[in-house]
């Protein structure tokens, strides 16, 4: 009985603080003259779509709507 109320207790609290785990700072971690430069000449799509949304997440302002920056 103790082992079935330690493991609900221990899977409540993983459910509870998984969006702290998974939450991110919305900052750009590549270089600022690359970001610049897929912003400017790509609008942060086609071919380098995918490297915006990895290291160019403010730039290109793909943070979503939880930051207001």
């Amino acid at each position: 009985m103790l082992l079935y109320l330690l493991t609900t207790l221990l899977l409540l609290l993983n459910v509870f603080s998984q969006d702290t785990v998974l939450a991110r700072e919305c900052v750009d971690e590549a270089p600022k003259r690359a970001c610049d430069t897929i912003e400017r000449k790509y609008n942060c799509r086609g071919d380098w779509q995918y490297v915006a949304e990895i290291g160019c997440r403010r730039t290109c302002d793909l943070c979503g709507d939880q930051y207001d920056d």
